[in-house]
Parts: C-alpha cells; structure tokens; sequence
C-alpha cells in the first residue's frame, strides 16, 4: 500500500478516514460514538 502523505487516507472497510502525519510517524483512527435514548412505555 502507498504510503499517504499528511492528510485523511480513507479505508474500505474504516467509518471515518486514518488521519496520517508522516513527519510525526503517527496515524490515528477515531470511530464516532453514537448514543441514543430511546423511550420505551411498560405493557
């Protein structure tokens, strides 16, 4: 694979891309949360 320079690289299967910073050697991949508050009625 080809190495990207500094900037997002998407994946195929990523939900957000790999932000790549060759001069630092460093790649960070942070998936979103997502929470949801669902309302649920007895009986």
């Amino acid at each position: 694979m080809a190495r990207p320079g500094s900037v997002p690289h998407v994946l195929a299967a990523g939900l957000v891309p790999v932000l790549i910073d060759r001069d630092s050697d460093v790649g960070e991949y942070v998936e979103p949360a997502c929470w949801v508050r669902h309302r649920v009625s007895p009986g």
